[in-house]
């Protein structure tokens, strides 16, 4: 059996992945990110529109502004929606439902609410 600190000590030490290549980094270059930054759509338009006179930084700064407030507002619109109904999902199987379906959905719904404070 595991000692309470066992996780911890084998964090400590360093041992995440199996092997390096497992980690988030294990299969790249060094610089490897920065090039292919380059190469990502929102930078190469921003370098283009530069290039060629038809855009400014400060133009550049306001639709990286404008691009992060809609970012926001995106992000806490869809953290406020509220909880879809898990059972809901039966309904989109089939135009019409099935006597299967029906049996599978009023069994998913009684497993459901064998767990406490089910819907």
């Amino acid at each position: 059996m595991a000692t309470p600190g066992a996780n911890h000590a084998y964090a400590a030490e360093g041992i995440g992945a199996d092997r390096p290549a497992h980690g988030p980094t294990g299969y790249r270059v060094p610089g490897d990110g920065e090039t292919w930054k380059l190469r990502g759509p929102i930078d190469s338009v921003e370098v283009y529109l530069k290039r060629n006179g038809l855009a400014d930084e400060d133009f550049c700064t306001a639709i990286t502004a404008e691009a992060d407030a809609l970012g926001a507002r995106l992000r806490d619109g869809v953290r406020n929606l509220p909880d879809p109904n898990v059972l809901d999902i039966f309904d989109q199987v089939f135009v019409e439902q099935t006597p299967e379906l029906a049996a599978q959905r009023d069994q998913f719904a009684a497993y459901l609410s064998s767990f406490e404070g089910a819907h």
